[in-house]
């Protein structure tokens, strides 16, 4: 025991250096654990916060694709009555304008941001549908009315076949 106080006292400031590079290393790999445990919970919020970004974005497109559903079985259904309602061949319908005019609605007029959500193909048949509404909607506008009311002619009864057929096709496909 002895001799290893003797070498203690000789040798003190090396034994020092030795215990103090010692506790550094420690130190350093204390710290570098710390660091990667941090960078891991980093990590792992990143991928939780796109995945419920990812979730949010899947549940506003399946919403958007039932409202674009929805409405072309709307249009669909509202050009088959107007097409019941109004005659087989061009002739005056006993029907005013307004009766004979399908609505629009913010779908088909663009005023939902999160459409972009849908792929351009389904975008590019609803814009299809809305220009086709817009087209039978301006004709039936312009139509003269008599003593036995608006004047259907060969165009207002093809635009009414185009809408119910488009908008079936539109409603088939998000099925």
């Amino acid at each position: 025991m002895a001799d290893f106080l003797h070498l203690a006292e000789q040798w003190q400031t090396l034994i020092a250096g030795l215990l103090g590079l010692a506790g550094g290393v420690i130190a350093y790999l204390g710290a570098r654990h710390a660091a990667s445990r941090q960078v891991a919970a980093v990590e792992s919020q990143t991928v939780a916060s796109r995945d419920a970004l990812a979730e949010a974005e899947e549940r506003s497109r399946n919403a958007v694709i039932w409202a674009i559903r929805s409405e072309a079985r709307r249009l669909e259904s509202e050009a088959h009555a107007r097409r019941r309602a109004l005659p087989s061949a061009p002739q005056p319908a006993d029907l005013d304008k307004g009766a004979i005019i399908i609505a629009s609605s913010p779908l088909l007029r663009g005023e939902r941001a999160d459409i972009s959500l849908v792929d351009t193909e389904i975008q590019q048949q609803l814009a299809d549908l809305s220009l086709l509404l817009d087209q039978y909607n301006a004709h039936v506008q312009t139509r003269g009315v008599n003593v036995l009311g608006t004047i259907i002619d060969k165009e207002v009864l093809d635009l009414l076949d185009t809408l119910m057929n488009i908008s079936r096709d539109l409603s088939s496909t998000l099925s």
